[in-house]
This record gives structure tokens, sequence and C-alpha cells, in this order.
């Protein structure tokens, strides 16, 4: 599961400019986040191909509307998403990408909750979450799921999943509409480096995993 990833603290100046722009004379229901820890719900900066076929920076919300209770489906299983149904068309014709700096992680232990921050080594400046979006109620502002897959041995102690992340190489092919998305997920970056901090109360949100 990834619950929380954080925005990098560089790099993100020129999609600000653009979105800003494109977004100027459009409400959206909250301001949406440029730095910091993105959550459940956000309204976040998105790499995506327009309607062009060109890819620039968008914003969508961070989750799928599942009920009437506001509950929100967060991630996707990368090894089934190609043929379920809630997923299949977003993962043939919809993919984008959410620039992330590292993702948190809670382990359960005897004192309450340890949060781990995960960074990938060797991705460079530049490393992104493997994402699939639809169109909800409000078609200004679609909604994303964060692909996961199978957690390295290394890090499955904190949790059995962990989001796909590419790189910059990767992340470029992820876009592309001739390129068998398939074989992107084969480059997921897996090697981890993990930071943790005791946060015993951390209150978890109340959303669903795939």
């Amino acid at each position: 599961m990834c619950g929380q990833f954080e925005l990098p603290l560089q790099g993100l100046a020129e999609w600000e400019t653009e979105i800003d722009r494109k977004y100027a004379s459009l409400p959206l229901p909250a301001p949406w986040r440029r730095k910091g820890t993105a959550q459940p719900g956000d309204i976040l900066p998105v790499l995506a191909r327009g309607t062009s076929g060109n890819a620039g920076p968008f914003l969508m919300r961070w989750g799928y509307r599942q009920d009437n209770k506001g509950r929100l489906l967060i991630n996707a299983r990368s090894e089934t998403a190609y043929r379920k149904p809630l997923f299949s068309s977003s993962f043939e014709n919809r993919r984008c990408l959410i620039p992330a700096a590292s993702y948190y992680e809670w382990q359960r232990t005897g004192k309450g909750r340890q949060k781990f921050a995960l960074t990938p080594q060797g991705a460079g400046d530049h490393r992104y979450l493997a994402c699939l979006y639809r169109y909800e109620n409000d078609p200004r502002l679609p909604a994303f799921v964060v692909l996961t897959r199978a957690a390295e041995p290394d890090i499955a102690f904190i949790h059995n999943r962990m989001p796909v992340l590419l790189d910059e190489d990767a992340a470029q092919a992820w876009l592309s509409p001739t390129v068998d998305p398939q074989t992107i997920l084969s480059r997921a970056l897996t090697v981890m480096d993990a930071a943790s901090q005791l946060d015993p109360n951390a209150p978890l949100p109340d959303i669903w995993e795939e």
C-alpha cells in the first residue's frame, strides 16, 4: 500500500506556472497541493497526455470514489489491473505519472506504528509513481490510483506491497501510446533506502487498498 508520499522539493516550478495558467478560469473544489506530503483526496500535479497527444501537467484527485460514504480506493495491483473491469480501460488508455521524492509506509509494532520514509536508490533527481486515472463526476478533475507491486524482500517486513516507481526513461515510456505498459512494469525501481521514526498514534486515512 502507498498511503502517503512526498512531493519533490525541486522541479515543479515549470509545472506550477503551466497549471496555474490552465486552471485560472476553472474553479477547483479545494486548493491543489504544491509541496509537502500528499495524502488521499488531495488535488495533485500529474503528468499525462492531453488531447493533442503531448504530455503535460494536469490536476487530478488521488483516489477513486467507491461509495456514498466518501471512501477512496487509492491503489491498484499492477499484476491484475490490465484485466480488472475497474482498471483495464485506464491501463490501456489513461496512464499518468506523479513526481515523488519518497513514499511512506507503516509497520505495526508493540509500541504503536513505526513510520518509514522509503526512497529509491540510484534514480537520479526524477522518479515517478506509475498511476492510472479515470473521469468521475467532474470532467475537469479526473481521479487517479497508484499502481502497486509486491514489496522487495528487504522491505517486506514493513508492508507486503510497494508502489511502482519509475525513473525518467521508464516514465516517458509509460505515457507512450505505442508501448505495451506491461513491459514497463518490469523496469520499476526496487532498491530502497528506508528511514524510520516512531509515530505511535498516527491516524490512518479511511481508504481502500486493492
